[in-house]
């Protein structure tokens, strides 16, 4: 019996590996709302907390919290998508 080995370059390893990290689910909430909300918005975050199927988030930019609220429900919406446990937003 004759082993099959075949090596694989390492651009095929890392784009392999990047495709499959992109399709995982965030592993706290924070990488959640990061992943949701965006890079600007999540350096724009003070905290991100879980309790009882709620996150509560808190903004530093008033601004921001302002058009974050108007999108609340697609914000929701994709949230979910994610981890379905989340059934609920707060902004502070």
């Amino acid at each position: 019996m004759k082993r099959n080995l075949k090596s694989k370059k390492v651009k095929a390893l890392i784009s392999e590996y990047i495709n499959f990290s992109k399709n995982q689910k965030p592993t706290n909430f924070f990488s959640l709302w990061k992943r949701v909300s965006g890079e600007k918005i999540a350096n724009e975050t003070d905290s991100v907390r879980y309790n009882n199927n709620t996150l509560f988030i808190k903004l530093k930019n008033p601004n921001i919290k302002l058009v974050v609220i108007k999108e609340e429900r697609d914000i929701l919406k994709k949230i979910s998508l994610l981890n379905s446990n989340v059934t609920r937003l707060i902004f502070d």
